[in-house]
């Protein structure tokens, strides 16, 4: 297979697992048929993607560029994309592609995939090189692995979120950290859950006063969506150890 045409963009990557991130330039490949075009704004810092730079897990290859909780504005779409339009704000978790067909992708859970694209670290098949992440400028991705954020939260805030399987990636249980005064995001982020039809999500709350409101949305969503609530981090990450989620 003939390689794509690409384009230039700066990023961040680490040349080896003992040298410090330092600016760069990479390559993407230019929007295919079903691929969006995204000029990321924010991106999470996750301690996977220290792992990762530092070749902690064994499978590194380099230069590295890290980065899998990307929020951006889609700048291109391809002739045959059917959900995003230039403009608008989306995320992009830990996957970028997976093969379709298996059993696990046909019933949504593309995570257990063993085709699967991580948005680092992964072979990228269209140009026969290691997947690059999101510390940099501007990523492209099939449209099938793009989740379109609610125009009332805020991108920074919603980067985080996309450090766990939501939305596409979901089915699994996922628990979210915060800061009490993060509650206005979680809420809305929640709402936004329950109309893309997650159907089994736990959310860590640290606010009493959210944690009760966010109950109130689940009755009156009338769907079947399963929540839980947590007082503070650690007692999220004992419930995750206690039901081999962490």
């Amino acid at each position: 297979m003939s390689k794509p045409v690409c384009y230039s963009t700066k990023a961040f990557a680490a040349a080896s697992a003992a040298a410090r991130l330092a600016a760069t330039t990479i390559e993407r490949r230019s929007p295919g048929s079903t691929d969006v075009q995204i000029e990321i704004l924010y991106c999470g810092v996750c301690h996977s993607d220290l792992h990762f730079a530092r070749d902690e897990w064994h499978f590194t290859q380099y230069p590295a560029v890290p980065g899998h909780e990307i929020v951006g504005r889609v700048t291109a779409v391809g002739s045959g994309v059917k959900k995003f339009k230039v403009g608008e704000t989306v995320g992009v978790g830990c996957l970028v592609d997976s093969c379709r067909t298996c059993p696990d992708c046909r019933a949504g859970l593309e995570q257990f995939c063993a085709g699967m694209v991580m948005t680092y670290g992964s072979m990228d098949k269209h140009l026969n090189a290691p997947t690059l992440g999101g510390y940099a400028q501007s990523i492209v991705v099939t449209e099938e692995f793009v989740l379109r954020l609610p125009a009332n939260l805020s991108p920074a805030a919603a980067a985080p979120l996309l450090g766990r399987p939501w939305g596409k990636l979901c089915d699994l249980d996922a628990w979210l950290p915060t800061a009490p005064d993060a509650a206005e995001t979680i809420i809305d982020f929640l709402k936004w859950s329950i109309a893309q039809g997650m159907v089994s999500v736990a959310y860590v709350i640290g606010n009493p006063d959210a944690r009760l409101q966010a109950r109130r949305i689940i009755e009156a969503s009338r769907v079947d969506v399963r929540c839980d609530f947590f007082a503070s981090e650690a007692e999220g990450l004992s419930w995750l150890r206690r039901n081999g989620l962490g």
